[in-house]
């Protein structure tokens, strides 16, 4: 084993150890042997270690110029670390979900300093750029493409994966990864389409009722899948689960007064969703539950809200911050016991609202799990039944061709 020096420590065990070959290693245990290795060519990235079913350990080396560093949690919160002999650490309460850890190291006069980038990368500035950066609050941010690629992504014609674009703020360096964007090339000389954009969003709208119908279809038929919805609302089905073989376990219906349940258009959130789970073996307590569905449907946010015909950078940009948004949201939320009538019956429900008024219940009824989210609507006033006729609610025809 090599000779290793603790750098810095946290009291829960957490720490940044140089190796006897100079390389650091980041681990959630002093004592242990592994942990996640600062990359000579990127040293300056802060890494992330799970420590526990609920914890996590973030820490890395100081850039040039720094005394000091803060990670910003899930819940938005600003957590000094402890610093010492040029690296830092600090233990966070949250679980590790893979997103890259939020630092930002300041100078003595408490200004950011920033983290040098891998030599030899040429970059370009994000000219269209509107969200502030999320460690340090400025907006000037540049893109450029990593010599080397992660563990996982695309792959080229043999197989290999490539790297993908990353967008890094100027001023800190806090940095995220491009999503993978995918364009079908039209037709050669193609003629223009004859139908009009209404027309257009109509077939688009039937071709994605028909896809989801297809998803549950076996599951309804011959399973007997239940499937609940708030009596006297136009239902659409937006999301479903199933197991390896074929099994149902999950069913999302959507709702909206407006007769448009189904949109999922950037940054557009259904006035009412509903979802009925039975028996998955990855099955979750209600307060992940509730959780979960006020990140995924309970959080219109128009500050953050995706938009059309910006450059990739940009748009990774706002799709984390409004990621980061729904996050902290869900984990803020004000709990509560709401009861709820479903199957007209009674039924004790965890809740979560939101700041935004936003809100999530999640009861357990008859060995299912149903979750609702809405906001601008009184969660007392919902009445869930079982669709009494999902073929005919949720099946043909729809009308595409």
């Amino acid at each position: 084993m090599l000779m290793r020096e603790v750098l810095v420590a946290a009291p829960s065990g957490g720490a940044v150890v140089r190796l006897g070959d100079g390389s650091a290693l980041v681990v959630a245990d002093v004592t242990a042997s592994d942990g996640w290795p600062l990359r000579h060519e990127d040293r300056y990235r802060p890494a992330l270690v799970p420590a526990g079913p609920r914890s996590c350990v973030v820490g890395g080396l100081l850039p040039p110029g720094a005394v000091a560093a803060e990670v910003i949690d899930d819940r938005g919160i600003r957590v000094p670390a402890a610093v010492a002999n040029g690296a830092y650490i600090v233990v966070l309460d949250q679980r590790d979900e893979g997103a890259e850890p939020i630092v930002c190291c300041r100078g003595v006069d408490g200004a950011p300093v920033g983290r040098p980038p891998a030599a030899g990368h040429p970059a370009a500035p994000v000219e269209d750029a509107d969200v502030p950066c999320p460690a340090c609050g400025a907006i000037d941010f540049e893109e450029y493409l990593p010599f080397a690629a992660a563990s996982s992504g695309s792959t080229d014609s043999e197989g290999k994966i490539v790297p993908q674009m990353m967008v890094r703020c100027r001023v800190c360096g806090d940095q995220e990864q491009e999503a993978i964007v995918v364009r079908a090339p039209g037709p050669p000389n193609s003629p223009a389409p004859a139908l009009t954009r209404d027309q257009l969003m109509a077939k688009a709208d039937a071709m994605r009722r028909e896809f989801m119908w297809r998803s549950i279809e076996e599951g309804v038929r011959t399973q007997g899948f239940p499937i609940y919805v708030a009596a006297g609302w136009p239902a659409r089905v937006s999301q479903s689960g199933s197991e390896d073989d074929g099994r149902l376990t999950s069913v999302t219906v959507t709702h909206s007064r407006s007769g448009d349940a189904n949109n999922s258009g950037p940054g557009i959130a259904p006035e009412l969703t509903v979802t009925t789970e039975r028996d998955d073996p990855r099955a979750t307590a209600a307060l992940d539950r509730a959780q979960q569905a006020v990140r995924r449907w309970a959080c219109p946010d128009e500050s953050s809200r995706l938009r059309p015909d910006v450059s990739n950078a940009a748009s990774a940009l706002r799709h984390r911050a409004r990621a980061r948004h729904n996050h902290a949201a869900a984990l803020n939320a004000v709990q509560s016991e709401q009861t709820i009538n479903i199957g007209r019956q009674p039924v004790s429900a965890l809740m979560l609202t939101t700041a935004t008024g936003g809100w999530a219940v999640a009861a357990n009824h008859n060995d299912l799990a149903i979750t609702a989210t809405g906001h601008d609507l009184d969660p007392k006033s919902l009445s869930l039944d079982l669709a009494a006729d999902p073929v005919m609610t949720f099946g043909p025809p729809f009308a595409h061709a």
